[in-house]
């Protein structure tokens, strides 16, 4: 088998090339970054929506990890072209080769796709049941209106772990973007019979994560390696599902052996909120300094994100606890 993965000079692509190539699969990386260790794979510096390369590696792949794109939390607006432009436009590029070509012999497409698709997600009223609300307007996190209400009764409410059927409402640009790649794999694979595969990544984090980019444990690990105060945002109580890179490595292998399509969430299945994973951190640095609540907030940003990945762990996916993951990214 010929694996394609793109952006795999990345931080999880390059763990999954590493696992591939350890495998004695026959992998091919395109990646706009020079290649670091990757020796015993071929290696294409250039842009994925590059025809020349893809015209060159195409004809002898299988299989197809999508993992390249500009990653933005969604607060910058200054990167809107580029974002939209490698995301969108370099898939579409691909995408393109690959109907020109009739699919070439690609049997499968893995996409790397993001719980930011999902919006605001999943909420239980006492009184009025299950409904799905839009994200936060800036208006109501100005005034530290925090937690979501009912709309119909305007009671507090309580946050569900987020599935696969879970309507999709991306509020930002690169929420968007993520959702038109989503939508453009799964349509080319319906068009050449391609198997599409969506794996919509929670919050990463592992070992060797660059701190210069955008996400709260990111900002938290920087912050640790300066000696400051962890910031948090809102009253600290935001909640995320923090997935290890190893356990992403996971998921993607499992959907590549298995005989499966469609949608799936990848996280650990656990609930933290921010503060207390500020504590966690500062426990494992021996820092005694008290995480600073900002009150600060981000636009676009869910006030709870969790993941049910009961349709991952039928294929036989095991994550790691979040305190066995943190141990082994902090103190690395």
């Amino acid at each position: 088998m010929a694996i394609l993965v793109t952006g795999g000079n990345g931080f999880i692509g390059s763990r999954l090339v590493g696992r591939l190539v350890s495998e004695g699969r026959d992998v091919t990386v395109i990646d706009k970054r020079k290649a670091k260790r990757l020796s015993d794979a071929n290696f294409f510096l250039g842009r994925v929506g590059n025809k020349k390369i893809l015209e060159k590696v195409l004809p002898n792949i299988d299989t197809i990890y999508h993992e390249a794109a500009i990653f933005d939390s969604g607060v910058r607006t200054d990167n809107l072209k580029s974002t939209l432009d490698h995301n969108i436009m370099d898939t579409t590029r691909m995408l393109q080769t690959i109907i020109n070509n009739k699919g070439f012999g690609i049997k499968k497409i893995i996409l790397a796709s993001s719980m930011v698709v999902y919006g605001e997600g999943k909420y239980k009223c006492k009184k009025h049941g299950i409904f799905y609300p839009i994200l936060r307007t800036r208006e109501e996190l100005e005034r530290g209106s925090w937690e979501i209400r009912c709309p119909k009764c305007y009671n507090l409410v309580v946050p569900l772990p987020i599935d696969e059927n879970v309507p999709v409402r991306p509020g930002s640009i690169y929420a968007i973007s993520k959702k038109a790649q989503e939508d453009l794999c799964l349509r080319v694979g319906e068009m050449l019979d391609i198997k599409v595969v969506i794996l919509r990544y929670f919050n990463v984090y592992g070992p060797g994560i660059n701190s210069n980019h955008s996400g709260v444990y990111n900002s938290f690990i920087k912050r640790l390696s300066e000696n400051k105060p962890l910031v948090v945002y809102e009253d600290g109580l935001i909640s995320r599902d923090f997935v290890y890179v190893d356990d992403i490595i996971q998921a993607n292998l499992l959907v590549m052996n298995r005989n499966v399509s469609g949608i799936f969430n990848v996280g650990s299945g656990e609930r933290i909120s921010l503060i207390d994973l500020a504590r966690e951190m500062n426990a494992l640095k021996g820092m005694n300094l008290e995480p600073f609540i900002s009150g600060k907030f981000a636009i676009y940003s869910p006030r709870h994100c969790f993941a049910d990945i009961s349709k991952l762990k039928n294929l036989g996916y095991r994550p790691t606890r979040l305190k066995i993951g943190l141990r082994n990214s902090v103190m690395a």
